[in-house]
Formats: C-alpha cells, structure tokens, sequence
C-alpha cells in the first residue's frame, strides 16, 4: 500500500498545460552561472532523502561542466554534458557515486517534439560496477502541468526505457524507467522520476518482480540566464 499512495500523489501533480507550449523546443543554450537546486525523494514512503545543486562552471565546443554539491555526501564533484545537456559522466541522485555513460545518455534528442521517439546503445560504468551494455528507448509523450517545489510549469513529459544487458544464472536483466519534466525556459527538467525492477527465473518465487529504488528528484530554485522566460504559471 505504501508505494501506491505516493504513485497516486503524483498523479494528482499532473494536468493539462495552463498556456500555449511550442510545437518543437530546440536545443537549449547554456552558460556559465546557471545554477539548479534539488530535492530528492524516496517514492516508496515520500522521505527527503537529500539537496544539492548544479552549477555551469566551464563550456567548451564539445562539453558543459558543472560543479555539484551537496553535503554531507558530496561536497563538490565535477560533472560533464554534451552542450545539448545529455549526460556523459555525472553524479547520481541518492549518492555521489560518478555514473559514466559511453559515448553519452541521450536523455533528449534535439529538437524536442511530443510523439518523437528514439533507441540508442549505452555502455554505463563506475567505481562500484563493471560496465554494462544497454539499450535506451526514449519517446517524447506531451505536455503537462505540474507542481513541484519551485513552482508550477508547463513541462514536456519525456519518458526512457532502458533494457540492461546483466542478466544472470538466476534473473532475467534489469528494466529500469526514467521519466523526465522538461521546461525550455530554465533548460533542465523540473521533475524526474527513476526507477528499475528485474525477474527472478528460478527458486522459491520463480518469475517474482524485484524493484529496486524509486527516486524522485524535483526542483527547488534555480538562477542565472537560464532563468529568462522560464514558463512558470502563478
């Protein structure tokens, strides 16, 4: 009952877009300064589990660095982007545990447009794990207006599913979905949801879902260019 209640808040957060959303949203332009504040959840019972910050600190041709802080845990680690803000190697959510994806995420496939759809192989590493072959499937699925922290927007609701090649002797491979909110006007989602399960093939509970976390990460603040013409509702 505990994971149905918060899924079921959510829900509730999600409506109609307010104004006029655009029929394709280009990539974004970044710069220096630009900083993103979060708070991250447990889906499962609500509980805070953290804050932390995103701040732009260095943009080259090829690459957006950005500075990310949040104590206790993670006092100030470098992350890298493509310019398009695709992840190449950042921090995770619960942690700062550095995730490198080769060549890149590809959360977002510019320009932005509702119904577009994409697939794209991904090797994910870290200090913690061997790499790890997998297949992304993105699909952009419409507008929607939502209510987090920071506000109230009009947000392109961007969901990924991701078919991890780690199946072994005793389960089938992990499936894990990220959905994101994404509003043009700040260049960042506003919301984002993550959560995996895999299959146990054999044993007491042949065929048993195991889920893993369920986090939840929505925007407190944020400031610096980014912020001109950010589609916020009153």
């Amino acid at each position: 009952m505990k994971a149905i209640l918060p899924a079921l808040l959510l829900a509730a957060c999600a409506s109609a877009p307010v104004g006029e959303v655009p029929v394709s949203v280009a990539q974004p332009e970044f710069s220096v300064g630009d900083q993103w504040i979060y708070l991250v959840r447990d889906g499962y019972n609500g509980e805070v589990l953290r804050t932390y910050s995103e701040k732009i600190i260095a943009i080259t041709e090829d690459q957006v660095r950005m500075r990310s802080s949040g104590p206790p845990l993670d006092t100030g680690s470098t992350e890298t982007y493509r310019p398009d803000g695709n992840p190449i190697d950042i921090l995770t959510p619960r942690a700062a545990t550095a995730v490198r994806y080769t060549a890149y995420y590809p959360a977002y496939v510019f320009p932005l447009e509702v119904g577009n759809s994409w697939q794209q192989d991904v090797v994910i590493g870290s200090a913690n794990s061997k790499n790890i072959r997998a297949v992304l499937h993105g699909k952009m699925v419409g507008w929607e207006h939502v209510v987090v922290p920071a506000g109230q927007f009009d947000a392109l609701k961007i969901r990924r599913e991701i078919y991890l090649d780690d199946e072994e002797f005793w389960r089938w491979g992990t499936v894990a979905s990220h959905v994101d909110w994404y509003v043009p006007g700040i260049h960042r989602f506003v919301r984002q949801e993550e959560h995996s399960e895999y299959i146990e093939k054999s044993g007491r509970y042949p065929n048993n879902i195991r889920r893993g976390d369920w986090t939840i990460t929505e925007l407190l603040g944020y400031a610096g260019a980014a912020t001109k013409g950010a589609a916020t509702k009153p």
